[in-house]
């Protein structure tokens, strides 16, 4: 049964991870509708057939994992050709110029290195657990444990859809120097987090016979032992989510020393030795209290050596966010409407800050200027209600280097590939004089917001 279900995923491996790496590409592409019902339709397609193929054929088990990639493979035909045929899509993925340089593919490699870890580490960990519990305590106990263990899917069920806005939000915020929304992002998705977590844990602490039930658990021998694992398995659900949320943030924002080293010690370092302890001393039940331990010990020490860190090499960088510490009197962020008033009133708050932290009086102009029009443009003609125009517009200094950038959620317009045409109604003169001066201009549209980010050398 291991030999053919591992055939049919080795075989399906190329459909699962391009419909998966597909549905990321398209969340961040501003059709977070489309990559949802793309994994739903996904792990529906497979449920229905798992009941079918495993109880109406003979392919048993290898049916189960025939109907894992089907259900991808359904998801995959009938959502990637609606992304592809959206109005609205802004991005193109190519194969070729994919090794044409060595930055990407490098930063690629180092970003996903703790994803490589975390497998290596989990399979180490659980070849390491299984064998020592199936020895030393037996098979009914061996089941009990597999039940628990596997409940963890439940709380990464929700937290991976929850995370993700970490790496498609929080990734393109740290871009733009948009320290203030990185911690309003941050903030907000380990609120829902924890919430989650907390309402997972109560049901588990009042009903641990449902969570059983739901795996089919029978053995009358252990089903206390078991109850008792499930309630306590369930109070390291709030730490395990703050660990699992501090990787994926760290590795966000290529800190990738720090997360690789929070997923070692998580998985492997720190949890297998408590577990073998537990183990040893309090029996089945003393495995989860072993969990328990591991998760707290982990984030403990990573943040330790995170503040060590920042003792030793004295930055910027501050906090547990690992950002630089922005008030009023170094950053210039503000949210107006369009109109033409509050468009020259931004215009000389931008003058007048460029030039109080050292820019050229011509510069600081431009970028007055070019912040006027923009604004102004997007008030005009960015929205369809009037009532519903926010510009967001942040300028900061960062060493050498002023970034500014502004933000609408107005309809997509590329100023950095904009050329004007006879009897347009835009007028953003200004900014062909800016683009002569900037140091790097880019545009994108995430999460149907437009982020305009102009980058300026003092």
């Amino acid at each position: 049964m291991v030999s053919s279900v591992t055939l049919v995923y080795s075989l399906g491996m190329p459909i699962l991870s391009f419909v998966v790496v597909m549905a990321y590409l398209i969340n961040v592409d501003n059709h977070p509708s489309i990559s949802a019902n793309m994994h739903i339709t996904a792990n529906v397609v497979n449920l229905v057939l798992d009941y079918i193929l495993v109880k109406f054929t003979p392919l048993g088990i290898t049916g189960a994992a025939m109907s894992t990639v089907l259900g991808y493979l359904a998801a995959g035909i009938i959502f990637i050709p609606m992304y592809y045929k959206s109005k609205d899509r802004m991005v193109t993925p190519v194969i070729k110029g994919l090794f044409s340089g060595s930055e990407y593919f490098l930063t690629t490699c180092k970003n996903g290195f703790p994803n490589l870890i975390n497998l290596i580490m989990t399979v180490i960990s659980v070849s390491l657990i299984n064998a020592t519990i199936l020895r030393a305590l037996g098979e009914g106990y061996f089941s009990a444990y597999a039940v628990v263990n596997n409940t963890q899917l439940i709380v990464q069920m929700f937290l991976n859809g929850i995370s993700s806005v970490i790496a498609s939000v929080a990734g393109v915020l740290y871009g733009e120097k948009d320290y203030y929304g990185m911690r309003k992002v941050f903030s907000r998705v380990l609120k829902s987090a924890l919430i989650i977590g907390i309402a997972i844990m109560v049901i588990f602490l009042a009903f641990p016979q449902l969570i059983a039930g739901m795996y089919g658990f029978d053995n009358d021998d252990v089903r206390a032992e078991l109850y008792m694992g499930l309630r306590l398995f369930s109070l390291s659900f709030c730490f395990f989510i703050l660990n699992a949320i501090s990787q994926n943030y760290y590795r966000t924002i290529g800190r990738t020393v720090l997360s690789t080293l929070s997923v070692s010690l998580e998985i492997l370092l720190v949890r297998v030795p408590l577990m073998f302890l537990g183990m040893k001393t309090f029996g089945f039940v003393g495995l989860f209290g072993a969990v328990i331990i591991s998760e707290i010990i982990t984030f403990g020490l990573i943040n330790l050596i995170r503040l060590i860190r920042q003792k030793l090499k004295p930055t910027s960088e501050k906090g547990f966010l690992m950002i630089p510490k922005v008030n009023a009197e170094e950053i210039c962020d503000f949210t107006v409407k369009g109109s033409d008033l509050e468009a020259v009133e931004v215009s000389q708050r931008i003058i007048d800050y460029c030039m109080k932290e050292g820019l050229g009086a011509d510069k600081a102009k431009a970028m007055g200027i070019a912040a006027e029009e923009l604004i102004s443009n997007i008030g005009r003609y960015g929205y369809k209600d009037p009532a519903e125009k926010y510009i967001d517009v942040c300028l900061s200094k960062r060493g050498d280097k002023f970034y500014m950038r502004l933000r609408d959620d107005g309809i997509p317009f590329d100023p950095v590939s904009y050329e004007p045409k006879e009897h347009e109604p835009y007028e953003i003169g200004g900014l062909e004089m800016l683009k002569k001066l900037a140091v790097k201009m880019t545009y994108m549209r995430v999460i149907n917001l437009n982020n305009t980010i102009i980058e300026i050398q003092s």
